[in-house]
């Protein structure tokens, strides 16, 4: 007998005996790891939304550049008491390398991650999916931690970096499981999709897409990647907060239309063409993550320092537009068939005969044009006299030295 629950009004044995219940049943289990997973997303993915807002001005108020002072001229006061100042009016300051330390800070989660992705693959599909995603979330939790108490460029470094250790066990694991428990394509679709939404609603808004249109996720994904290029290019004319929303939201809503395509699709084609091994598979998916996070604001920071913010937004939009049509590839992947065991491939069809022995019908024979059987038992044959006789006397071994 235990104690009373609160609310529930209830003993806590038969709370933990119905909990015990209600997991063990397979529907909710699936529910279950769609909550965990979304929810590990959901953390991952926070602490990189709440630091890119306000880690420039962070990194300004901690002294973390060398600045210059420019623009400016003295003027000299003379006080009362004989004391004289000297100001500089009109000084601008200018934080040399700002954009290329921006950038390395937030590459180094991805440029760590790329790393460890293989490895995170490899040990998910030897271990399973639960120790590897507990690891990714206390690595994570620590990481949050050090960024609280950061006072240095190096200090934030590190801890940037070890997320993207934890994210490599925590993000894969959780895509590997969601593909692994929900086996049929539609509902994978959906369930990845909702995980996918705890970032972005536009991933879930997308489910629908794809559940109006299940063989046509390519053309899905390739008006994404148009529609990022195309907001892009129109960010350097926006002039207000407002107005910036707006390109934006669609940039997020192609983001969101290329992901829920492509990410079931590797599932389906671990299915139908590799053994069913989820946790390599997204493993990759998650490396061509980190090469964008990585390699992204290193090359934007080198872009916007050495041409323009313009010149990165027309290149963003060539590169999307001209890779969109390459998507066009892919239309074919929905019609593999999956690879099934030999007794589920075995097509019988015995049309001919009225009646096939048991255990004798996983082949059809057909007779050949004017074959008489033979009956073995009562006709003479001449089978001796159709091959050449042997040479040597019976029972020659040629192994044997006595011979």
């Amino acid at each position: 007998m235990g104690f009373n629950v609160p609310i529930l009004n209830r003993d806590s044995d038969a709370v933990r005996a119905a909990t015990k219940q209600w997991v063990e049943q397979p529907q909710n289990q699936k529910k279950l790891v769609l909550v965990i997973v979304s929810v590990a997303l959901l953390l991952d993915n926070m602490l990189y939304m709440v630091i890119v807002p306000i880690i420039p001005k962070y990194l300004r108020d901690i002294h973390a550049y060398e600045v210059e002072f420019y623009g400016y001229h003295n003027e000299t006061e003379r006080l009362p008491n004989g004391t004289v100042i000297v100001r500089a009016v009109g000084a601008k300051i200018d934080y040399l390398d700002e954009d290329m330390e921006l950038g390395w800070l937030f590459a180094s989660k991805a440029l760590l991650q790329i790393f460890v992705n293989p490895m995170s693959g490899y040990i998910i599909d030897r271990i399973g999916y639960e120790l590897p995603m507990v690891i990714g979330l206390v690595v994570m939790f620590s990481s949050t931690a050090i960024f609280a108490l950061g006072r240095s460029y190096s200090v934030l470094f590190f801890a940037r970096s070890l997320q993207g250790f934890g994210s490599a066990f925590a993000d894969t694991s959780g895509l590997a499981m969601i593909a692994d428990r929900f086996s049929e394509e539609g509902e994978r679709s959906a369930a990845l999709g909702i995980a996918l939404a705890f970032i972005s609603f536009g991933f879930y808004v997308t489910v629908k897409l794809l559940r109006a249109f299940p063989h046509h996720t390519w053309a899905i994904a390739s008006v994404g990647l148009a529609m990022e290029g195309i907001a892009c290019l129109s960010v350097p004319y926006t002039t207000s907060v407002m107005q910036l929303i707006i390109p934006l939201s669609f940039v997020c809503f192609g983001i969101a239309l290329v992901d829920t395509s492509l990410l079931p699709m590797l599932g389906h084609l671990v299915d139908t063409r590799h053994v069913p091994v989820y946790g390599s598979v997204y493993a990759i998916a998650d490396i061509s993550y980190s090469l964008a996070y990585a390699f992204g604001p290193i090359m934007a920071g080198w872009i916007v320092g050495n041409m323009s913010f313009f010149a990165l937004n027309v290149i963003i939009f060539l590169s999307n537009i001209l890779y969109a049509p390459v998507i066009f590839l892919l239309r074919r992947v929905h019609g593999y068939d999956s690879l099934a065991p030999k007794a589920e491939m075995t097509t019988l069809k015995n049309d001919t005969y009225d009646q096939i022995q048991a255990g004798n019908g996983a082949t059809e024979t057909t007779a050949a044009h004017n074959y008489q059987p033979t009956d073995y038992g009562t006709q003479p044959s001449n089978y001796q006299n159709s091959f050449p006789q042997a040479e040597y006397p019976a029972g020659f071994d040629p192994l044997n030295p006595q011979w």
